[in-house]
This record gives C-alpha cells, sequence and structure tokens, in this order.
C-alpha cells in the first residue's frame, strides 16, 4: 500500500506525544506547548539547550523561576529554564518574583500570551517593568511616577498605560515615553505601531507619533509583509499602505485564520493555502482540523500534538507492506516523519529509518490483518494490511527407513527432527501434512517390505 502526499518536510521537531504546540504570537518564531508547565526553547529548527520537558508542576500553580526553583500557588507567571517570573501572594500582597529579587508591590498589572510575558507593578513611588519572552528576560526600574494601568504585550512589543493616559512602548529593549494611551500592536524592524481608541497610530521618532487610519472593531494583526503591519477584519486581509488598509485581493476568501511573514499562510481548518510575496499560490493542501499552520522567517510551519515541521510543495509517499517470512511483519518506509500507532503503542518512523513491527506470537500458518494508524503532519491515516500464510511445501516421493518414530523433514525454514529405528529395508512411501495449533505434522503412510 502506498500513501502519496503533495508536500515534504525541510526540518522537523519531534516533541512529547501528547502536547499542545502552537507558534508564538509575540515573535512567529518560538514554538510554546501550551500544556506544559516548563519547557526549553523551541524554534523551527529544533530543540535548543537542556531538552527539559516537565507537564505538571512540584506544586499547585507552579511557575519555574528556573529549572531548579518553582514559586508554588503563583497567579500568574512565566516559567523558564533561566530566566522564569512569577506573581505570587505575599503576607503584604501580590509581588512579583524575577531572579533572585522578591519585588513587593501596591498595585500589579500583567498580561500573558503564548510566549511572552510583561508585568508592571507599582512599589509607592514608581512603577517598574518586567518582560519576559524565551529569548530574554528584562527588568526596567523606574519608568513612570504613576500607577499603572494597562498593559500589553504585541508583535516584537510591549506597552505600559498608566493613569494619567500617557504611555511607555518598549521595542528593541528600549523603553520609550508617549504622550497618549497607546496598546503594543507590532513592531516591525523599522516601526512601532500601536492603536490608541480605534486609530492605529505609528511612532515616528523618538516620542513623536503620526495617527493613520481607523480600525473596524473585528480587525486582528496578522503579521507584517514587506514590513508593513497586515490585518484580518471580516474574513479578509488587509495591509498597510500609505495612510490607507488595502486588501490583498489575491488572498482566496473567506479567511478564518491567517498569519504573514512576507508568505500570507491561511488556515481554513480542513484546508491550507499558502502565498508567496508576489501573491502567487504555492502550496494548497487538504488538513485536519487539529493541525495548525503559520507562516514564518523560513517558511510554512505545521504543528501538531507531538510533531512540528517546515513544510513545502512535494511528492512524497509512505509505503505500507506486510511479510509473513519465518513470522508476521508490518513494514513502514515514508518520505515525512510519521506517528505510529499499533495497538497501545507509538513509534516514530523517520525518513530513511523503515519501521517494522513484527507479530511473534501469531501463527504463520494463517493470514493475519494488520491494523495501524498513522499520523503525519497535516492528516490521520487508518490503514489495514493484511500478511499472508506462510507456504509449505512437501516433496511428493521419498525413501524412509522404516521407522515407528519420527523423520526428519525441512519445509522453510521448519525442521522435524526424528528417531529412526535400525531397520535395512527401504519403502516408497507418501506424506500428509496437517495443521495443528502452530505446530506442523507429517503423517507416513507405507507398506512395510514383505508385508
Amino acid at each position: 500500500m502506498k500513501i502519496v502526499l503533495g508536500y515534504r518536510v525541510k526540518n522537523y521537531i519531534e516533541l512529547p506525544h501528547l502536547s499542545n504546540p502552537v507558534l508564538s504570537p509575540f515573535d512567529y518564531k518560538h514554538i510554546v506547548l501550551t500544556d506544559y508547565a516548563l519547557q526549553p526553547e523551541i524554534t523551527s529548527s529544533g530543540i535548543h539547550r537542556d531538552p527539559l520537558f516537565i507537564k505538571t508542576p512540584e506544586c499547585e500553580h507552579g511557575i519555574y523561576i528556573n529549572k531548579d526553583r518553582v514559586e508554588c500557588r503563583a497567579e500568574i507567571g512565566f516559567s523558564h529554564p533561566t530566566h522564569g517570573v512569577a506573581v505570587v501572594k505575599g503576607p503584604r500582597g501580590l509581588r512579583v518574583v524575577v531572579g533572585s529579587e522578591s519585588l513587593d508591590c501596591e498595585k500589579i498589572i500583567y498580561e500573558s500570551r503564548p510566549g511572552a510575558f510583561i508585568v508592571a507593578y507599582f512599589d509607592g513611588s514608581y512603577t517598574h517593568v518586567v518582560t519576559s519572552s524565551y529569548s530574554s528576560s528584562k527588568l526596567y526600574r523606574g519608568l513612570y511616577r504613576r500607577k499603572p494601568s494597562n498593559v500589553h504585550a504585541g508583535f516584537n512589543s510591549y506597552s505600559v498605560i498608566f493613569e494619567d493616559y500617557r504611555s511607555i512602548i518598549i521595542y528593541s529593549d528600549n523603553p520609550v515615553e508617549i504622550g497618549i494611551p497607546l496598546a503594543a500592536t507590532a513592531y516591525t524592524g523599522s516601526s512601532f505601531y500601536g492603536v490608541s481608541g480605534k486609530w492605529l497610530v505609528r511612532v515616528a521618532g523618538y516620542g513623536s507619533y503620526e495617527p493613520l487610519v481607523l480600525l473596524g472593531d473585528n480587525y486582528e494583526f496578522a503579521g507584517v509583509s514587506n514590513g508593513l503591519p497586515v490585518f484580518k477584519d471580516n474574513g479578509r486581509l488587509y495591509r498597510l499602505e500609505g495612510g490607507a488598509l488595502v486588501e490583498l485581493d489575491f488572498v482566496k476568501t473567506p479567511v478564518e485564520r491567517a498569519s504573514v511573514y512576507d508568505i500570507v499562510v491561511v488556515d481554513n481548518g480542513r484546508l491550507l493555502r499558502a502565498y508567496d510575496p508576489s501573491g502567487k499560490i504555492y502550496l494548497e493542501l487538504p488538513k485536519e482540523p487539529g493541525v495548525n499552520c503559520y507562516a514564518t522567517r523560513y517558511g510554512v510551519l505545521c504543528c501538531r500534538s507531538g510533531l512540528c515541521g517546515l513544510i513545502e510543495p512535494w511528492v512524497s509517499a509512505i509505503n505500507i507492506e506486510a511479510y509473513n517470512n519465518e513470522g508476521h511483519e508490518l513494514r513502514v518506509a515514508s518520505d515525512v516523519p510519521v506517528l505510529l500507532s499499533y495497538g497501545d503503542k507509538q513509534s516514530y518512523c523517520r525518513h530513511g529509518e523503515p519501521f517494522v513491527i513484527r507479530e511473534e506470537k501469531a501463527s504463520v500458518s494463517r493470514r493475519l490483518v494488520f491494523e495501524a494508524g498513522l499520523t503525519h503532519l497535516l492528516s490521520n491515516e487508518s490503514v489495514t494490511v493484511a500478511s499472508p500464510p506462510a507456504k509449505v511445501s512437501v516433496e511428493a516421493y521419498g525413501r524412509v527407513y522404516e521407522s515407528t518414530g519420527l523423520h526428519e523433514v525441512r519445509i522453510r525454514g521448519f525442521k522435524l527432527r526424528y528417531v529412526a529405528a535400525p531397520y535395512p529395508d527401504i519403502v516408497p512411501v507418501t506424506g500428509i501434512c496437517a495443521v495443528i495449533g502452530n505446530n506442523i505434522e507429517l503423517v507416513f503412510r507405507s507398506k512395510v517390505a514383505g508385508g
């Protein structure tokens, strides 16, 4: 049996079998296991540093400040093997734990999203800010002498809005004070964009800003194209061009989920489409709704439980064959990584490494049906393959010494031993083959010479 696929995997990452991986909306770079308490840094190029995975923390609501220290009963935080942050309840109220410090505060505001965390806290005199992502963690001391009222984590950016309706935005590790309330949307590498009211605002210089365009009620940031922000609104994609939002009319509508990193990836549950920067569609494939696909700097990234990988157009195949060669075997060879489920076991089948399942206890003389599940990046396949019974052949004619014992016969690798009586008479015999359970028995019939 051969299953033909319309893609190949350039690079893939094997993750714990039961995990929920998503691409971080903070940087479109890091892969986050949302159901794990602690994980290493993971990107489309692989797992970095110590591959430490902890699904359940050592205590209730535990946040890892580092791999050897966990804060229990935390209200919220960001776990990391080296630079975690936790908000916990202390005897005098909430406090922020970062590194070796435990910081008391009068007021605290925070926001968490996959792959990023920001907390602003007021200690009675100043507001301090801690930002943390898989790339770095920063503590900004004494940023402002008012209490914070709101915080936001955007794309490669953060912002803090204060009670006097002024803001501090943070991008490239630089805090900048702005004279309006501004919620971080994105830092594209050349410009910072935020939202004030319903206005999309660009920070043009150090503290100066420029209102650009009114946004609709349902807008969502989708990514960056040619250094410009792209938004999704009512099933369509729009890119900021000059002072207007211009529809990307090459994208087929409606759009359910989309991400943009120069390429445009549209994930409509059961259908994946990808467009190159010129607007030409170059990938269109069916997929399972539980598979999430994203645009990244390195191409199309798709993730599902236990597996993430970069894909591109190609013709790949999964070959499944059953054999009975002194035992029933199922052999799987695949051009793409596959998670093979058979019985209660799961195993990876990797490109260039055929995987073999052998049924030791099954009778070789009977047909055996293998039923297995194959999970590749985009879909699930259920396969049923039959392994034939062994072919047994016996010589039609032979000579044996007359005996009441067993006689030696070879049948396709099976050997039946014998005990021969020392009678000199040689007689022609015929044999009948019978199958009893897992045994093959030969019964000889003969006429004794002179009898």
